[in-house]
């Protein structure tokens, strides 16, 4: 099974959503519509499914919910279990950087597919929004990742509804354009 299908116990298996973001610009000018900035957002394409999704993971046992949000980011994007030790390290700490003021979205029971009467998915979403920041630009695809990229919030997005709805929380948290907005998505 991929990293993503692994059930971890019965009971609650906690996961990571990761929501990195920034403004979108083009030449240098903030990018709107109707007045509202448009947002982008690191998002993946798993190699089993022509929809997009947020990176994320199972939090470990005994691992911090911060030291998760970490790893499954850095595992998803940037294919650190396949670095040497010393490039792990940099890509680890170029993330404490810029994560390390991110803003809870939700926590709690999470609507999956996966779920099952005795084994369910618990969600811990934060957005990392970034202005200034040095974010990553080029991105590498780990097991079972078919695309890595900058996704624009300018129209409604290929995701599962789950999804959809932290990026509608994220970007009314956000002010910014929010393609979803008046949706009912959950």
């Amino acid at each position: 099974k991929q990293w993503y299908q692994r059930r971890v116990r019965g009971g609650p298996n906690h996961i990571t959503v990761s929501l990195v973001s920034r403004w979108a610009r083009e030449d240098g000018k903030l990018v709107t519509i109707n007045n509202q900035r448009i947002l982008e957002v690191i998002a993946i394409r798993r190699v089993d499914s022509e929809k997009w999704d947020l990176p994320g993971g199972y939090i470990m046992e005994k691992e911090s919910i911060s030291d998760a949000h970490k790893r499954t980011f850095l595992e998803t994007t940037m294919a650190v279990n396949t670095k040497t030790a010393e490039e792990k390290l940099r890509l680890q700490q170029q993330a404490d950087r810029w994560m390390q003021s991110g803003i809870i979205l939700y926590k709690g029971y999470f609507d999956d597919a996966r779920n099952t009467d005795n084994s369910w998915i618990e969600v811990h979403a934060v957005n990392y929004h970034q202005e200034e920041t040095a974010l990553p630009q080029q991105f590498e695809l780990s097991e079972g990742i078919g695309e890595v990229t900058w996704k624009l919030m300018d129209d409604k997005q290929l995701m599962n509804k789950n999804n959809l709805w932290i990026l509608k929380k994220m970007c009314i948290h956000l002010g910014a354009y929010n393609p979803y907005k008046g949706e009912i998505l959950i």
